[in-house]
């Protein structure tokens, strides 16, 4: 698994998946179980260097229809110490999945999602307040049991606008 040395890239990979227009997310937890998707499982990222000597990992955790995305920040290389940390976020909703574009002939996975922010800390608690609700989209390409980002993003703070995918990350998460 690749890794950045900036932990930057996690937390917007994060928000990121994690991004639209503040529509409320409600849902029948029942029917949004029943269903196995392509991403069913926990995925992760791997433990990333980032700044002042933290360490960084996300997990985005997929159950039928539900989705549960943490972004953690840690003082030790092998993510076992959790800290304290303007990283910190955790997001709860549920997606849907549509076929997205194609990138060198690769077929996209889109991900639209209606999230919830659980838990936020520090700065990133300005811009995800615990209670905020929203919208988001991106494009990933599967590929087994990796799965890697791209380019794509919804625009929350702006115009609520989606950006198509234009290109395939080469960091990937890896499903455990």
């Amino acid at each position: 698994m690749t890794q950045k040395s900036t932990i930057t890239p996690i937390l917007l990979g994060l928000v990121v998946l994690a991004v639209s227009a503040c529509a409320e997310a409600e849902y029948d937890m029942d029917e949004n179980l029943s269903e196995a998707t392509i991403l069913e499982g926990t995925w992760s990222d791997g433990c990333l260097a980032g700044p002042n000597g933290q360490y960084g990992q996300a997990f985005s955790t997929y159950i039928g229809k539900t989705v549960r995305m943490t972004a953690q920040a840690y003082s030790d290389d092998q993510c076992t110490n959790p800290i304290a940390s303007d990283i910190n976020l955790r997001l709860n909703g549920t997606f849907t999945l549509e076929e997205g574009g194609k990138i060198d002939g690769k077929q996209l996975t889109k991900i639209n999602s209606s999230l919830s922010v659980e838990h936020s800390e520090g700065l990133l608690a300005s811009y995800y307040p615990v209670g905020m609700t929203f919208d988001a989209a991106t494009e990933y390409f599967i590929d087994g049991d990796k799965m890697y980002g791209t380019d794509a993003y919804t625009d929350i703070f702006n115009d609520g606008s989606y950006k198509n995918a234009t290109q395939i990350d080469v960091e990937y998460a890896t499903r455990q």
